[in-house]
């Protein structure tokens, strides 16, 4: 390990660089399982986090003959695929065009190139995007052409945010101290995930984007102890201002990032498979929407931190279904839980058990990989094995990143069979001993 000898402010340190090149040149795979350090985001691509959004959505009036929805840094396209099924459940289908956009045009061929979506239609249902939050104005479509966006009804932000660099200031008194970062790089120049940084103070510099949002920044650090250190996500805020001025009056912006960390901690950012995420400031963020007089909601549960965000006062029907769905009976956490619980009953005779738990499962989730695999596991319980082989196969078809184990469980299915099948070959056998000449 070697010091590179030069001190960057966090945006513009190579580690963020590096960050970026590693998501670029590893495309969607970074997200699949096969890697063990893989990107989890089991949680806000599952089926019912998606469905909760589209019930959001429906709530929408517009004289528009569709709605136009845009997924910002949309990953793996899991979380598309799961709401376009929720769309068609929900009877939107027909009314959504649903943009499916990301910073790296690898990731969009890549994404095209998986048949993700193929029950539905392309430039009719869905269509592809390169999309850099920081520059709007400059998306082009799937055959590199530029792209409108036009007014957005719904903007969509799963763990999209913390990914643009921050700048990081420590409170001093009443002065503003910025922090800069001595880059360590690997003498062979490979990607150098850093779990800690040395930090070194120096006089404050302020980039032109950064004076923009000064004003959000002194307020918020009054609330801060000294030696505290403020996460400045002055890009987060660029890009949610260009969002909104695109935004439609009765549209909304969705946020779903990582719960917002101790700002006390000496971590600033968390790394996944060479990929790094800052840590969210929710008080900049509701201070920025607040400043402009737009309707927000936040709320933070285990799982997620969320925010949504409006120009105008929703109806009440939409903070009904807000409140239904986040807070009363949030199928997102729910559907967390259920997968924890259904690994519990591992022996047969639980069956009757997992069943129920089955049932409430399918309740919120009768899409995805897991609604499929925890229906062949509960017919593999029953010896039911030929039902339960079509299930695991349906199962393998939707396993696009090998989110879950099907593979593993199906091999604990041929065992089965084969065993059964030894077992009514020495059945006629095993009685002959007992026959009476």
């Amino acid at each position: 390990m070697t010091l590179s000898g030069e001190i960057y402010s966090f945006e513009e340190a190579p580690l963020y660089q590096k960050s970026a090149q590693t998501y670029i040149e590893t495309g969607i795979d970074i997200f699949d399982l096969k890697n063990k350090e893989a990107i989890p985001n089991v949680s806000t691509s599952s089926f019912p986090h998606a469905h909760s959004i589209v019930k959001l959505l429906k709530q929408i009036k517009t004289s528009k003959k569709k709605l136009r929805v845009l997924e910002c840094g949309a990953g793996n396209g899991i979380f598309a695929r799961h709401f376009l099924f929720a769309c068609k459940k929900e009877g939107l289908l027909d009314k959504v065009e649903y943009l499916i956009s990301d910073f790296d045009f690898r990731i969009v061929k890549d994404l095209r190139s998986r048949s993700l979506y193929q029950e539905f239609k392309e430039n009719v249902h869905f269509r592809y995007l390169k999309l850099d939050l920081m520059n709007l104005d400059e998306c082009i479509d799937i055959k590199s052409k530029p792209f409108d966006l036009g007014e957005i009804d719904l903007v969509i932000m799963n763990y999209c945010l913390h990914a643009l660099p921050c700048s990081i200031y420590k409170k001093d008194n009443e002065l503003l101290e910025k922090l800069y970062i001595e880059f360590l790089e690997q003498d062979n120049h490979q990607v150098q995930v850093l779990k800690e940084f040395w930090m070194e103070e120096k006089k404050v510099r302020f980039e032109a984007k950064e004076k923009k949002y000064l004003d959000l920044l002194h307020n918020i650090a009054e609330n801060y102890k000294q030696e505290q250190k403020i996460h400045f996500n002055f890009n987060a805020l660029d890009a949610l201002e260009q969002l909104l001025n695109r935004l439609s009056p009765n549209g909304f912006i969705y946020i779903a990032d990582i719960p917002t960390m101790d700002f006390d901690s000496r971590v600033s950012y968390r790394a996944f498979a060479g990929a790094i995420a800052y840590i969210l400031n929710s008080q900049l963020i509701s201070n920025f929407v607040e400043t402009n007089k737009y309707w927000n909601y936040i709320h933070n549960d285990f799982i997620l931190y969320k925010h949504i965000i409006s120009k105008s006062q929703p109806s009440f029907r939409f903070k009904q279904t807000l409140k239904e769905n986040f807070e009363n009976n949030n199928p997102c956490v729910l559907f967390c839980e259920m997968i924890s619980a259904m690994k519990i009953f591992v022996s047969n005779q639980s069956y009757k058990a997992y069943k129920a738990l089955l049932n409430e499962f399918l309740r919120i989730d009768d899409v995805s990989v897991y609604s499929k695999l925890y229906q062949a596991i509960y017919y593999m319980k029953i010896k039911k094995f030929k039902k339960s082989k079509k299930l695991f196969e349906e199962a393998e078809k939707v396993n696009f990143f090998t989110t879950c184990p099907v593979h593993q469980y199906q091999k604990k299915l041929e065992l089965l069979m084969e065993r059964e099948s030894l077992l009514k070959s020495m059945k006629p056998k095993f009685f002959g001993l007992f026959e009476i000449n």
